[in-house]
């Protein structure tokens, strides 16, 4: 693209540009049709700084739609935490870690939420009686395997909630 024609040389001296104004090494001219190097840097720079602000406003308006408000509520609590912070600076963190990108790729992808109703549970095991903590493990995992059938298990949340997590207003 525009880094391919800059060209460089490490051999030219100033001494050596004061006596010819041709570079013997590498054949450069100042008065070349193409621009100085800094020039192309200095336009290179300016349109990443463009690309950068251009991705930024594009991730900014996908994170904050309103629309994903009951997703964002399904996301960890570290990850929803990094979405917070995006859209409360409006700006994209100063080193992009996979963290942030997890949080935004999860958030994007859409959540699935299946709500677990504590009463259903709750019978469900008591009426397994005493267990091994093996047993009890095996029959936890048919359990979970009941509320996802139909729903794709990445993209889905179980949520349980009782009075008190509607009293506090948190998933």
């Amino acid at each position: 693209m525009h880094l391919n024609g800059l060209k460089d040389c490490y051999e030219c001296t100033a001494t050596e540009l004061q006596a010819a104004p041709i570079c013997s090494h590498c054949g450069y001219k100042p008065g070349d049709k193409d621009k100085p190097v800094v020039g192309k840097l200095d336009y290179i720079e300016e349109q990443l700084s463009k690309l950068v602000s251009s991705w930024t406003a594009a991730i900014l308006s996908a994170v904050d739609d309103p629309m994903l408000d009951d997703d964002k509520a399904l996301l960890s609590k570290p990850k929803k935490k990094i979405i917070d912070e995006l859209i409360s600076t409006k700006q994209l963190p100063k080193t992009i870690t996979p963290d942030f990108v997890s949080a935004v790729n999860e958030l994007l992808s859409g959540l699935d939420s299946v709500e677990v109703d504590p009463e259903r549970l709750e019978r469900e095991m008591v009426s397994w009686g005493p267990v091994t903590p093996s047993d009890f493990k095996k029959k936890m995992g048919a359990l979970i395997e009941s509320y996802l059938v139909g729903h794709d298990e990445e993209k889905t949340r179980l949520v349980v909630k009782t009075k008190y997590t509607e009293d506090s207003g948190e998933v």
